[in-house]
């Protein structure tokens, strides 16, 4: 009995040093994330940007220019403003949905919601392809094949039910 009790111990104190180990190694270096006092920790975010600035872009059309990169950065920051836009609005919307539908309200009016928030839909997906079309013509010919061989791989991403990008860039800065 008294190895038995040893032996539950060492079993429950490998248990504690495992789980701590585990949560360590899950909390790692996210930089987008709180920590354990509550404080944002950003620097990674703000003092790297200009550096990383069109990474991901030179990595997928590694033989993009200055000029080609400097326009498509600029409609890409042209487009974030406009899906914030969107998107406040989205939200807006489906909250006075929810609204009308907890006060029981009249299924025309519920009806009519459904009707906004699948208009603003399709305007946020012509947005997109627009921004697609738009980045698209300034590419040469080999680089609209890479592009466009990208653009369609993350529309068939999303549908595979991974998770889909939270649309703040590299590493999920706000």
């Amino acid at each position: 009995t008294e190895e038995r009790t040893m032996f539950k111990k060492i079993t429950l104190l490998g248990l504690a040093l495992a789980l701590t180990a585990t949560l360590l190694f899950a909390r790692g270096k996210n930089n987008n994330r709180e920590d354990f006092r509550g404080k944002r920790n950003t620097e990674f975010c703000e003092e790297n940007f200009q550096e990383r600035k069109g990474e991901r872009l030179k990595r997928l059309l590694p033989d993009l220019t200055d000029e080609q990169l400097e326009k498509i950065e600029t409609m890409k920051l042209d487009q974030r403003a406009e899906m914030v836009a969107f998107r406040s609005d989205m939200k807006i919307k489906r909250l006075e949905m929810k609204k009308l539908v907890s006060q029981n309200s009249d299924k025309d009016d519920i009806d009519s919601k459904i009707d906004e928030i699948t208009t603003l839909e399709n305007k946020i997906m012509k947005k997109r392809i627009d921004h697609h079309f738009k980045i698209r013509n300034i590419l040469t010919e080999k680089q609209q094949k890479v592009w466009d061989l990208h653009f369609q791989s993350r529309r068939d991403f999303g549908k595979r039910g991974h998770r889909k990008s939270n649309g703040h860039g590299f590493g999920g800065c706000k």
